[in-house]
């Protein structure tokens, strides 16, 4: 029997040297970097309009829970739909503040224009590249649902993002 131990083929768990006790990242706001982005494309979204939804993940700075890393809930960029594609659909302008807050935040400074009498924002389109090791300040929030055999689960999900002032950002380089 010992030999069962020895075979170098052999893997065991032992919980009582599991040190991984995971704790969910507690909600409140964080000095955080985005290390990530997580994009989906031309979704319909209430049968009435299209957009892109940008997904950035980030990194948490400091504190308790240093390094850990959450997602976005999801922040909308709605466009305007070509009619030979998408016939049904109508634009909704109106509903991008949220993603004209976060570029702001990130420091992309959307160009502005006179349309009608209204200024309108043209509303850059990011990718990962754009936004990688950027410093923010974080909100989060637990989204709370239950899983397939019914148990609930608390998953941690980045609400808003902020200006953290003093912040900088990470060149994304290991040394």
């Amino acid at each position: 029997m010992s030999d069962l131990f020895n075979d170098s083929n052999e893997s065991f768990y032992d919980p009582s040297k599991d040190e991984n006790k995971y704790e969910p990242l507690k909600e409140g706001d964080y000095e955080a970097h985005i290390v990530g982005l997580e994009l989906k494309e031309n979704i319909t979204v209430q049968g009435k309009f299209l957009a892109d939804i940008f997904i950035p993940n980030f990194k948490v700075a400091g504190g308790d829970f240093k390094n850990r890393k959450v997602k976005s809930k999801g922040i909308f960029r709605f466009k305007t739909p070509d009619k030979d594609k998408y016939p049904n659909l109508s634009s909704n302008n109106g509903s991008n503040k949220s993603y004209m807050n976060f570029i702001s935040t990130i420091g992309m400074q959307p160009e502005s224009k006179e349309v009608d009498g209204n200024t309108v924002y043209s509303l850059p389109y990011v990718t990962a590249g754009d936004i990688e090791g950027k410093a923010c300040m974080i909100r989060v929030e637990h989204d709370n649902w239950t899983n397939r055999d019914g148990e609930p689960v608390v998953t941690p999900k980045v609400t808003n993002v902020f200006k953290w002032e003093g912040g900088e950002d990470e060149d994304g380089l290991p040394f």
